[in-house]
């Protein structure tokens, strides 16, 4: 991407569990829990770097927050390059 001229461009492999909006603040708190734990653990860890990654969690919050600043910079890199929805 830096040949095309952008250098600031950035792609990133991550996952993210969502549930449908309205679910109940105790389920949402137990997957949370639940996945972080996963992610937390020595085996998963070994696993995805294994795969050339890394692990990290990322509070409801933040997630959100992350997405929606992917989805601005993804919005914006797009319409600089002209590319439009067909």
């Amino acid at each position: 991407m830096v040949e095309a001229g952008y250098s600031d461009f950035e792609v990133l492999n991550w996952s993210a569990i969502f549930v449908p909006h309205g679910t109940p603040q105790a389920i949402r708190d137990t997957f949370y829990k639940a996945f972080a734990d996963v992610v937390a653990s020595s085996d998963w860890k070994r696993y995805v770097a294994e795969l050339g990654g890394y692990a990290d969690t990322m509070t409801p919050k933040e997630t959100a927050a992350w997405v929606r600043r992917e989805i601005r910079a993804y919005r914006e890199t797009l319409s600089r390059a002209g590319v439009r929805p067909e």
